[in-house]
């Protein structure tokens, strides 16, 4: 069974979720918190 995210207020495998390159939280680190 492939590992699965919950993205976009739905469920999918974790391969097809995706995030666009210039993302604010990519860039700056600001969906990492502990």
């Amino acid at each position: 069974m492939p590992p699965y995210a919950f993205f976009h207020k739905q469920f999918m495998p974790l391969s097809e979720a995706k995030i666009g390159i210039l993302t604010h939280a990519l860039h700056y680190g600001t969906a990492c918190f502990d």
